[in-house]
This record gives structure tokens, C-alpha cells and sequence, in this order.
């Protein structure tokens, strides 16, 4: 059975502990419900929103909760426990401060995160169970983790913005993690599946036209400062290794290897004159330098 616009205001529940194997509040199958002004502590799940049949437990808005010295504080759990908001909310001193199982599209805004052992967990069991979860302008604080996406299966999970006090260590093995703000070295940070396989594609699907760039980097203040404004790092010291690599149709045509080592692809005819500066090419196998007059010189031998 289904249960429609409960409400909940204005009180607090305490519990045995949170290794009680207890419930604070909860709502299962239960759909649109208001929870507002409530403080939950001394639990195993302070809060659980989880259904039987999937999507049974959906638009529930919580508003001004806590949840505190709780196994899981919140859990959103299966099956398909989506759309539900959380308004200034507070998870603190739990293990699993908010714990998301097979529920998509979960916001959480606002509010606070503190002294956790895990901040946030996200898990799916398949892809499309656990996508587009969010968490916007939330205060981190002294958790050990303060989130883990645990799988790729995890999809377009939102870290934005956060507020950072002590420690603040993050696991993302999510696929399309995006984790935006500013982090203890003062970086905007975007992060991408932890595997081996796992990386950003900007693409352009239309016909660029003549000359247009895909992505332009502007630095446009002159006024003074001497910045750096695009810088590639890497730790792998080999020559299998790439800081940078141009690639066309599965052939690499120049590269800047791990050892600093560059690269530059045969051509097998000489490049146009250029109408300005120079060409450094290789042609079979020897170094070489065109410039606007037309004149090759070989730098180095094959």
C-alpha cells in the first residue's frame, strides 16, 4: 500500500544506537511527503525512503532535517526511490551520512555533512539505477570520505560548488562525475571515471567550418603577472607514456612522451610553402625545415 502526502513537522526521536538495527523515521512507500524541522539521532537508519515496487517512494521533500550519530543517516534506497529533495539538511557523526541505493535523480541543497565516516555513498547495481544524484552548495566537514561513487554503473553524479572545512578526500569510480568548485588547491576540478579506460570527449558534431576551433583557452587580462595559461601534467616518467599526443585516424602525428621525448610522424612529400614563418616536418625519417621562401633545409639526417 501507497501513502500520499504525509507530513512530519517540529519534533525529535531518539533512539537505542546505531547498531540498533532501527529505524528513526520511516517512509516506505510513501510518495510527496513533507518532513520539515525534525532532528533524528541514535539509530541505524535515522531516515529511510525506500519502496517495494519500484519508483513506490518518490517527490518526498525534506526540509531543515537532521540525523545524527546514525549508522546510515539518510538512506534513499531501492526500488527507484527517485525525485526526492533535501533542503538544509544535516547529516552528522554517522557512518554513511546520506546512502543512495538504486534511486535516481536525489537533490540535496544546501545543509551540512560533518564527521562522518563516509560523507556520501552512492551505489547502482545496474546502469540508469542510481543517475543524475546531486549534491549543490553542501558544507564538508572533518569526514574521513566525504563522498564515494562506487561503480561506473553510478551515472552523471553532481558534487557543485561545496564548502570545504578540514579534510576533504573524495572516491569517484562514477562514470561522467561531474565535481565542480573550489578545492583545497584552489582548482575547478571535473573528474572522470577511476579506471584505466576513463576520460573526458568534447566533441563537435557539426562541420567546424574553415579555421573554427573546438575549444579556445583565453587568458585576456594583460595588465600584469607573467601566468601560465594551459599546463599538462603527468607523473608517468616513460616513453610509452604521453603528455600530449595529436591523433588521426588511429596514427599518432606528433607527441611529447614521458621522458620529454618529441615525436613527429613521416611524411612522405614535402609540406606547402608557408606564407609566414616555418614548417619542422620529418620526411623519411630526416629532421627538416621549410620556410617562406621555399628553401628545405635538413636539420638532422635520417
Amino acid at each position: 500500500m501507497r501513502t500520499y502526502y504525509p507530513q512530519f513537522h517540529g519534533f525529535d526521536i531518539s533512539g537505542p544506537g546505531k547498531t540498533s538495527e532501527t529505524i528513526g523515521l520511516d517512509l516506505e512507500s510513501v510518495s510527496s511527503a513533507s518532513v520539515k524541522d525534525v532532528t533524528v539521532r541514535s539509530f541505524d537508519t535515522g531516515i529511510r525512503i525506500a519502496s517495494p515496487i519500484n519508483g513506490g517512494a518518490v517527490f518526498n521533500q525534506l526540509e531543515n532535517v537532521t540525523a545524527s550519530n546514525c549508522h546510515r543517516g539518510f538512506a534513499v534506497h531501492a526500488m527507484g526511490s527517485n525525485a526526492n529533495r533535501f533542503l538544509g539538511c544535516r547529516a552528522n557523526a554517522c557512518t554513511i551520512g546520506v546512502d543512495i541505493v538504486d534511486a535516481n535523480n536525489v537533490t540535496w541543497i544546501g545543509g551540512q555533512i560533518e564527521v562522518c565516516t563516509t560523507g556520501i555513498k552512492v551505489t547502482a547495481t545496474s546502469n540508469g539505477f542510481a543517475d543524475s544524484n546531486a549534491f549543490h552548495a553542501t558544507r564538508f566537514e572533518s569526514n574521513v570520505t566525504a563522498w564515494e561513487v562506487t561503480s561506473a554503473n553510478v551515472r552523471d553524479f553532481q558534487v557543485l560548488y561545496p564548502n570545504l572545512f578540514a579534510a576533504y578526500v573524495v572516491i569517484d569510480n562514477g562514470t561522467r562525475t561531474t565535481h565542480l568548485g573550489n578545492h583545497p588547491h584552489g582548482n575547478k576540478w571535473l573528474s572522470q571515471v577511476s579506471s584505466a579506460t576513463g576520460s573526458w570527449l568534447f566533441e563537435r558534431a557539426i562541420n567546424g567550418g574553415a579555421g573554427n576551433p573546438l575549444m579556445r583557452l583565453r587568458d585576456g587580462v594583460s595588465t600584469s603577472g607573467d601566468p601560465v595559461t594551459l599546463q599538462v601534467e603527468m607523473e608517468r616518467a616513460t616513453a610509452a607514456a604521453a603528455f600530449i599526443k595529436a591523433v588521426r585516424a588511429g596514427n599518432t602525428y606528433w607527441q611529447v612522451n614521458g621522458l620529454g621525448h618529441m615525436f613527429i610522424r613521416n611524411r612522405t612529400t614535402a609540406p606547402t610553402v608557408p606564407a609566414d614563418g616555418g614548417t619542422l616536418y620529418v620526411e623519411g625519417g630526416a629532421l627538416k625545415y621549410i620556410g617562406s621562401g621555399g628553401t628545405v633545409t635538413t636539420i638532422a639526417p635520417a
